[in-house]
């Protein structure tokens, strides 16, 4: 499980969203963390497939909504409890039904990795979308292992035709900026 808090973390920082609540209360509640945009308000939950600690969801949701109203103390934010589980089983299918279905404090939904990149599958979220940073004009994108960074597309072209050194001496020259310079979009 801490590979996909890992992955859950690089790809919300990714995408613009900032980490709240103490680590020690979000693990109370059982929550692997929770994060924050201008919009909403997002916790994640890891449900194992007999969905014992699915039972923690009221203690998770009422997390949520403290945090929320803490930022956002008009009520504006949307909220949302995400459950992520590897595999749904017919047992756990069976129990999530109440909790899904409950409309009290924040939107609750489901996500199976099933094998999948995090990545992936959060972008199923419809709060989420396409978890890839906006590319600027002029740069593509260059994933690495903290994320997106964006590169001007004249250095990319440079890289696969000219020598190591007469891209440095570019650089050191402010060369590739081809807006306001390196973007990193994490």
């Amino acid at each position: 499980m801490d590979e996909i808090v890992v992955q859950l973390q690089t790809a919300m920082l990714a995408a613009s969203w900032s980490e709240i609540g103490e680590k020690a209360a979000l693990t109370d509640a059982g929550l692997m963390a929770c994060y924050c945009c201008d919009f909403a308000v997002a916790g994640f939950s890891y449900l194992h497939a007999e969905g014992n600690d699915l039972a923690r969801w009221h203690e998770q949701q009422a997390l949520i909504g403290y945090l929320r109203n803490t930022i956002d103390p008009n009520d504006i934010m949307d909220a949302y409890l995400v459950f992520i589980v590897d595999n749904v089983s017919t047992e756990l299918s069976e129990n999530l039904g109440s909790a899904i279905n409950d409309e009290h404090v924040c939107h609750k939904m489901c996500v199976e990795l099933a094998g999948r990149d995090i990545r992936e599958v959060l972008a199923e979220l419809p709060f989420l979308g396409d978890m890839k940073p906006k590319q600027a004009p002029g740069y593509r994108d260059i994933e690495g292992e903290s994320g997106y960074i964006q590169l001007p597309s004249s250095l990319l072209d440079d890289l696969s035709r000219r020598s190591a050194v007469a891209i440095l001496d570019e650089l050191l020259r402010e060369g590739y900026t081809e807006n306001e310079g390196l973007n990193h979009a994490d």
